[in-house]
């Protein structure tokens, strides 16, 4: 799951921007940082390490849902929802949709 903080409507993060890039496992975090530009990103291992006033402009979820029990995904629903800036784009890519869920923020 990635979080984008853009200061100033960048197209990209830009230099006052950041990335929160939550991955619990250690081998697919030491992937990214292999691949990618880390200078403005944070790896968590989870949004309970994330400040609770943090709030961001893009949320990028990729096969990640189909991980969570119902009442997991209810949280993480609204978590992911009183995060998010108005006006916030999310882009979800699964594989396995909760056809009972309703992702609704």
């Amino acid at each position: 799951m990635i979080f984008v903080d853009m200061q100033n409507n960048y197209d990209r993060i830009g230099c006052s921007g950041s990335v929160v890039y939550v991955e619990p496992s250690v081998r697919m975090t030491a992937l990214a940082k292999q691949r990618i530009d880390r200078r403005n990103v944070d790896f968590v291992k989870s949004m309970a390490q994330v400040p609770p006033t943090t709030v961001f402009d893009v949320v990028v979820t990729q096969y990640l849902l189909d991980m969570f029990e119902d009442e997991e995904l209810d949280f993480f629903f609204w978590e992911v929802g009183r995060r998010v800036l108005p006006g916030a784009k999310w882009l979800m890519v699964d594989f396995y949709p909760k056809a009972h869920k309703k992702a609704v923020w």
